[in-house]
């Protein structure tokens, strides 16, 4: 009965081991990673990225951060400088250059690498124009709903979005963007 006891014992004991080396998705490829439940281990993600406007000759570079410590979902900002150019396609076409300031709130849905992006925020122009049109300054709102690819740790962000803009003359529904960028 001793026998039987001790070896039940060594099988559980070696079960357990052998189930503590086991290779599992929840660690990270080059080892063991206790700290994976532990979020909070990974600080704040933030990312770096270029952003192109569809239907603009335009782009932003922008910094976008989570607000708290989960992996990579969770509120978060965003904020950029940028440089737009827009011709009109009326029957006097003008040409206008801005420089653009983006900035919004944003909500990532998704714990891994892949997440749903939904938010809201203003862009800030300054307009300067040819053709004798105003300078200064103007604004509109944006929405954005898109899908973002982002690395666990570090690594290239990729981003696409529908963003509908809103101004005093409406809403114009046609935008999407596209940006790369590096996470970290």
């Amino acid at each position: 009965m001793l026998r039987l006891c001790v070896t039940l014992l060594l099988l559980t004991f070696a079960f357990q081991f052998t189930q503590a080396q086991s290779c599992n998705k929840r660690y990270k490829s080059d080892g063991y990673n206790p700290d994976y439940r532990n979020e909070s281990a990974y600080g704040k993600k933030s990312a770096i990225y270029a952003e192109f406007q569809n239907q603009f000759d335009g782009f932003t570079i922008n910094y976008d951060m989570r607000f708290s410590n989960r992996l990579n979902s969770g509120p978060g900002f965003r904020i950029g400088i940028g440089q737009e150019r827009f011709t009109s396609d009326d029957n006097v076409p003008v040409t206008t250059e801005s420089l653009v300031i983006p900035a919004g709130v944003n909500y990532l849905i998704g714990n891994r690498r892949h997440s749903l992006e939904a938010g809201i925020g203003a862009n800030f122009k300054f307009d300067t124009a040819f053709d004798d049109i105003e300078e200064g300054w103007h604004g509109n709102a944006f929405l954005n709903v898109g899908y973002r690819f982002k690395p666990i740790r570090n690594g290239v962000v990729f981003r696409w979005s529908w963003t509908p803009l809103i101004d005093l003359d409406g809403m114009d529904l046609g935008f999407s963007t596209w940006s790369i960028g590096w996470g970290f």
